[in-house]
């Protein structure tokens, strides 16, 4: 009974209480950097304890040489990739946004909105392209090289939230962070929301015996995201939403069937990628010669 409890507790309670906290941060003046590290890093403490504590399979809590890669997966995308592209295109995007805002002669953001009807706007509007690219990145065999690093890994847990080629991470935080910036939302609206995606991100690829139930309907949480990471590509060909499933739905891609991922597994059935950083980095140039060899 403690276990099923906890299965259908935990992540509404961590994202409610990740959410009000980083509200906090913003509140009494803290730099929103600062307050998202800060939440997300608790967040992640979290749910490292309940891939223990409940895991879904015990077995994909036993590194397979994997925690390395992964880590340094995280570091890049999250520090290097986000940096990157603030130093580069940032500061373009802040006077686009401030002529678009003089040309309308108003904000274009809904700054007066209750921020959680201003974060739902963000989710299920940065959602649509998100989807698509990630969509388009299982279709077209180009995307695919990129994207395929992602799904490379043979175990779920936390960290491999972070597993992508730098290029394919850049492409997705694009339909994110464009929009934020063109329409003036302000710093809390998007601390909210990095924070959602961070915790979210997280939990549908952490090995724990999550039972959302209902919810499944509105976050494509690990019960569906365990399919979109089957070996068997028919099963993998759904649940592409990244922070809400409502795309999915509309499109017609989303799928629990009343089994569990467990008699394949995850991870790619026709490729075997390197398992080493720089070696996954440059295997989509290879690609050719890998199908050659």
């Amino acid at each position: 009974m403690f276990r099923r409890s906890v299965s259908i507790l935990l992540f509404p309670g961590i994202l409610l209480g990740a959410l009000g906290l980083t509200l906090l941060g913003t509140e009494i003046g803290l730099a929103r950097g600062v307050v998202v590290f800060a939440v997300v890093t608790a967040a992640i403490i979290a749910i490292a304890v309940a891939e223990r504590l409940i895991p879904y399979r015990v077995e994909w809590n036993e590194p397979r040489g994997d925690v390395r890669t992964d880590t340094i997966h995280m570091l890049v995308n999250q520090l290097g990739v986000g940096r990157l592209f603030e130093a580069i295109a940032l500061g373009a995007l802040v006077e686009l946004s401030l002529q678009l805002t003089d040309a309308f002669g108003r904000e274009l953001w809904p700054s007066g909105w209750p921020l959680p009807l201003q974060l739902a706007v963000v989710i299920v509007v940065t959602d649509l392209p998100r989807y698509w690219l990630h969509r388009l990145s299982h279709e077209v065999p180009l995307l695919w090289r990129f994207h395929a690093i992602h799904h490379s890994t043979e175990r779920l847990y936390w960290l491999n939230a972070g597993r992508f080629h730098p290029l394919d991470e850049l492409a997705h935080t694009l339909p994110v962070v464009v929009p934020l910036v063109l329409l003036g939302a302000g710093p809390e609206v998007q601390a909210l929301y990095f924070v959602h995606s961070g915790v979210h991100g997280m939990f549908q690829h952490a090995n724990i015996d999550v039972r959302l139930g209902p919810l499944n309907w509105i976050w494509p949480m690990a019960e569906l995201h365990r399919w979109h990471h089957a070996r068997r590509l028919e099963d993998a060909a759904a649940n592409f939403g990244n922070n809400v499933a409502l795309w999915d739905l509309v499109f017609g891609t989303w799928r629990m069937p009343a089994e569990q991922v467990r008699h394949d597994g995850v991870g790619l059935a026709d490729r075997e990628l390197p398992r080493h950083f720089w070696g996954q980095v440059a295997a989509p140039f290879r690609w050719d010669r890998q199908d050659a060899a």
